[in-house]
């Protein structure tokens, strides 16, 4: 409560973004009408792909050179 006070005291022009804030809060849209559609799930896999993309291709490139070694050692082609 304190430190509400002080951030008004702080931060008074920026009242009408708290306003909107809370009326955004309050609100009768609850959580069981968002929608999760096609570009939700398409979105969920091009970022997987993002993450894990890297490290299986630096896996696979890491297996390729140790493989090209071991065929060029052991003199296989």
């Amino acid at each position: 409560m304190r430190g509400e006070k002080m951030l008004k005291k702080q931060h008074g022009h920026y009242d009408h973004i708290e306003k909107q804030y809370k009326s955004e809060l309050e609100s009768d849209v609850s959580k069981d009408e968002i929608q999760f559609d096609w570009s939700d799930t398409l979105a969920f896999t091009i970022a997987t792909f993002q993450v894990i993309f890297p490290y299986a291709l630096a896996l696979a490139g890491s297996y390729a050179v140790i493989m090209l070694l071991f065929s060029l050692l052991l003199g296989r082609n």
